[in-house]
């Protein structure tokens, strides 16, 4: 319960970077899990393995500086000013709830998705061309993956998290998600 206080004392002293801090964890965790399993089927098959520590870098500056900022405005501004607009009754909880996950399952995990195999990819090999083909090989099969997971996971978040902790959220379910993206991007 401590540790809930302080997260709650700084995400209220500095919102943007204590997600983004937080988001850069998760990033490199989920990474860091991928090439421990790397490390093991290695192992297994007696081949050499070594850690990467550029890409756990990478995978850090991913969630630190180019994911969290970009989920924090989405979550805090955009996404509750696009739902408003929507041309269906959201005023209750769970009608907004839902008018968010068609949102953010649409548009947003579409962009959010593009956004990360481009960025990973030119990061990683400093190649656009590299990015590009990512998202041709890996988005569609990564999107209906998507689709089986976050749909639910975010209408718990929009309907039942707090506001201030939605991204907090993400980055818990999101820490499984890495982990799956960590793999189809080096695999």
């Amino acid at each position: 319960m401590q540790f809930l206080a302080k997260y709650n004392t700084l995400l209220q002293q500095s919102p943007l970077l204590t997600k983004s801090v937080t988001g850069g964890f998760m990033f490199f965790a989920g990474d860091a899990v991928v090439q421990a399993m790397e490390a093991q089927i290695a192992k297994k098959n007696q081949q050499a393995h070594q850690y990467d520590f550029r890409r756990l870098g990478i995978a850090w500056l991913m969630g630190n500086v180019f994911m969290m900022p970009l989920f924090h405005y989405n979550f805090t501004y955009a996404l509750p000013w696009l739902v408003k607009r929507l041309p269906f009754d959201t005023s209750t909880p769970f009608r907004a709830a839902v008018g968010s996950v068609l949102i953010d399952q649409s548009v947003w995990a579409c962009y959010i998705l593009c956004h990360y195999l481009m960025i990973i990819n030119v990061l990683e090999s400093g190649s656009v061309q590299k990015g590009v083909d990512a998202i041709k090989n890996n988005f569609v099969k990564a999107m209906i993956t998507n689709w089986q997971i976050w749909p639910a996971a975010q209408i718990i978040n929009f309907w039942l998290i707090p506001r201030h902790y939605q991204v907090l959220w993400v980055n818990f379910v999101g820490f499984f998600w890495n982990i799956y993206l960590s793999y189809i991007s080096h695999n």
